[in-house]
């Protein structure tokens, strides 16, 4: 017997229930043991998310994590910048602090003239030669420029992590 999921059920609820209906719909349990039924079971059970180009700049990042993880949160566009928390329902003065224009994601990295100059200082200490463009295009820049494992893609990837969380 299966208990139904209801509307007032935790989002977390939820999901381990509807992942219990699909446990139940595979076939041939029985003859499985060990790895095999583990593995077919998380090939089952494991959705397929969209990949990102950025997903490595996150690996290996020798930056804290908590600036991994506000990068991780920028990367998904879930910072709570002031357009953010105009759309939840908040009210704010959606006045970037350090200039006049409206904050978003894409001014406060790195369409803001003054944080732009911040991040031009950073690339500069890095000896690397780049103008900053919008959040999108250099997020795209920050990924070329820090994949392998050598020191400059390390020191790349972990400047860009602390800069996002410092700005």
């Amino acid at each position: 017997m299966t208990m139904p999921v209801k509307p007032s059920c935790s989002w977390i609820l939820k999901a381990i229930l509807k992942q219990r209906e699909v446990l139940q719909n595979i076939q041939g349990w029985e003859h499985m043991k060990g790895k095999t039924i583990t593995r077919k079971v998380y090939k089952v059970l494991r959705e397929d998310y969209p990949l990102v180009d950025w997903k490595t700049v996150m690996y290996q990042n020798i930056a804290r994590p908590r600036a991994v993880f506000i990068f991780w949160l920028a990367c998904h566009s879930r910072l709570a910048t002031k357009d953010r928390l105009l759309k939840i329902g908040l009210t704010v003065n959606l006045q970037c602090c350090f200039c006049t224009q409206e904050e978003t994601i894409n001014h406060l990295f790195f369409g803001c003239a003054e944080l732009k100059h911040i991040w031009q200082k950073v690339l500069r200490w890095l000896q690397v030669d780049h103008v900053a463009m919008e959040w999108s295009a250099e997020l795209r820049w920050i990924t070329k420029h820090s994949k392998g494992k050598g020191w400059k893609a390390q020191l790349v990837k972990s400047a860009a992590a602390e800069t996002i969380y410092a700005l």
